[in-house]
C-alpha cells in the first residue's frame, strides 16, 4: 500500500487502510509541521488498548513502593505511595509525578486507615434494584449496605437507571429531611437588623440576576419518558385523597383542626404575606396570573408546632389559655420562623390544590415545592394545565431564591 504525501488532497491510513481528506479534521497533527499517518479513529483505539494495558498491570488500588519520589511541582522527597501521590494507572508506575498536596483536585495526604473504595458487587446491585423504592437511602444504609454511603447508594442506583420513590418513603424521607432542618436551627439567634438586611439584599439581587433556570428545558424523549412513568400513578384508589377518607377526628392523622389559637396566630403572618407579595410581583409564581393563596412552603401547622417546640410550651385551643409574657414570646418565635423559612409562594386556588393533591397538607418541605416546579418545567403537568385552562409562566427569580433559602438551611 503506497503512502501518500501531505500535499495531497486524500490521505490514506497506514493502519485501517481507508482514505479520507488530508486535513486535521481526520488527522492529527504530529509533533512536526505534517499530520499523522494514522486517522484519529485509529489513533483513538491504539490509546485505548494501551492505556488498557497499562491498566491491567495493576490489580490493587493501593499501589505503593519501597523507596522515596520527588513531587515535580513542590519538590519534597515523599514516600512513593498512594497515599501521597494520586493513582493514574495510566502512568508507568501507576502514580502521578505532583503529589496530592500539590493538586488542587485532591484535599491533601490520605491518612493511614484510608480504605480505598470497592467495586460494587451483583449482591449489591440487586439489593438496591430490589429495596431502593420502598426505602429511604439512610434505611438502605442502615438495613442492607452498611459498608457504602447514603450518598455512594443514590448515585449506584442512578447508574442502575432507578429513580423515584414510593409515597410512603417519601413522607419518611422530608419528615427526616425536617428534623435534620430542626436541629440545624434549635438556638439560632439573627438580630432584627440582620434579618432585615439580608431580606434587602436578596430582593436586590433578584431584580437584577437572571434565574439560572430559565431557558432550561428537557428534551421531547426526556418529557414523554416522565410522563409514561406518571400514568396512572393516582388513579383510583391510588389517589391520596381514597386511601383514608375518614374525616374529622376519626382519621388517625386528626391534629385538633383550626383552633381560635391557630387562627389568632394565622393573623400575626400579615406582615410576612405582604413582603411575600411584593416579592412575588402580586402574581401566581406558576401561571404569571392573578393568584388567590399564599403558599407557606413549610406547612404553618408544622411551623406552630416547631414555634411551640422550641418554647417549651404546651398547645391548648385559646389565647387567653397563655400569659401574655408567653404568648409575646409565641408571637415572636412564629415571625422569626418566617424569617428563617423565607417568603411564601403567591398561587393560584387552582395550582395550589394541586400541590397539595399531590404532596400532602403536612409535613412537606420547601423540596417539594421546587420538586412541583421543576415538575410543571419539564412538561409533566401540561395535560391538566391545558384541562384547566391556565397558562404555564414560571416566576424563576422565586425558584432561585427559594434554592438559595434552602443552601443557606444546609450551610448553617
Amino acid at each position: 500500500m503506497n503512502r501518500t504525501s501531505n500535499s495531497d488532497e486524500y490521505r490514506t491510513c497506514t493502519k485501517c487502510g481507508k482514505i479520507f481528506p488530508n486535513t486535521n479534521q481526520y488527522f492529527s497533527k504530529n509533533n512536526g509541521s505534517g499530520l499523522n499517518s494514522i486517522c484519529k479513529a485509529c489513533q483513538s483505539e491504539k490509546t485505548k488498548k494501551r492505556n488498557k494495558e497499562m491498566r491491567s498491570r495493576f490489580d490493587t488500588n493501593k499501589i505503593e513502593y519501597s523507596e522515596e519520589k520527588i513531587c515535580k511541582k513542590c519538590g519534597r522527597s515523599l514516600p512513593n505511595s498512594y497515599k501521597y501521590f494520586p493513582i493514574d494507572k495510566a502512568c508507568v508506575t501507576g502514580l502521578r509525578n505532583v503529589c496530592r498536596e500539590c493538586n488542587p483536585n485532591y484535599h491533601g495526604f490520605l491518612p493511614d486507615d484510608f480504605e480505598a473504595s470497592k467495586p460494587w458487587t451483583q449482591d449489591e446491585d440487586q439489593i438496591i434494584k430490589k429495596y431502593y423504592k420502598d426505602y429511604t437511602g439512610i434505611e438502605l444504609h442502615e438495613l442492607f449496605l452498611q459498608n457504602r454511603s447514603v450518598r455512594a447508594i443514590e448515585s449506584r442506583a442512578s447508574i442502575l437507571g432507578i429513580i423515584g420513590k414510593t409515597q410512603d418513603t417519601r413522607i419518611r424521607a422530608n419528615k427526616h429531611k425536617s428534623e435534620l432542618l430542626k436541629e440545624k436551627l434549635v438556638g439560632r439567634e439573627m438580630s432584627e437588623e440582620w434579618k432585615s438586611n439580608i431580606s434587602k439584599s436578596k430582593i436586590e439581587y433578584f431584580k437584577t440576576h437572571t434565574s439560572w433556570w430559565l431557558g432550561k428545558h428537557r428534551s421531547p424523549q426526556q418529557v414523554e419518558e416522565i410522563r409514561k412513568r406518571q400514568i396512572g400513578k393516582w388513579a383510583g384508589d391510588n389517589n391520596p385523597r381514597h386511601i383514608n377518607p375518614l374525616n374529622g377526628n376519626l382519621n388517625g392523622r386528626w391534629k385538633g383542626g383550626t383552633t381560635p389559637l391557630y387562627a389568632e396566630l394565622r393573623s400575626e403572618t400579615k406582615s410576612w404575606q405582604k413582603e411575600s407579595m411584593d416579592f412575588c410581583g402580586y402574581h401566581c409564581v406558576v401561571t404569571g396570573g392573578s393568584f388567590n393563596n399564599i403558599h407557606h412552603t413549610v406547612a404553618f401547622r408544622d411551623i406552630v408546632d416547631e414555634a411551640f417546640n422550641n418554647l417549651g410550651l404546651e398547645i391548648k385551643e385559646w389565647v387567653n389559655d397563655y400569659s401574655d409574657t408567653d404568648f409575646d414570646l409565641l408571637k415572636k418565635e412564629i415571625h422569626y420562623l418566617h424569617n428563617i423559612y423565607g417568603y411564601g409562594a403567591c398561587v393560584c386556588k387552582d395550582v395550589h390544590k394541586l400541590f397539595h393533591d399531590i404532596y400532602g397538607y403536612t409535613m412537606f418541605t420547601p423540596y417539594d415545592f421546587l420538586d412541583f416546579i421543576y415538575k410543571i418545567d419539564c412538561g409533566e403537568c401540561d395535560k391538566w394545565f391545558e384541562e384547566n385552562n391556565l397558562q404555564i409562566n414560571i416566576n424563576y427569580d422565586y425558584v432561585e431564591y427559594l434554592e438559595s433559602i434552602l443552601q443557606e438551611m444546609k450551610s448553617a
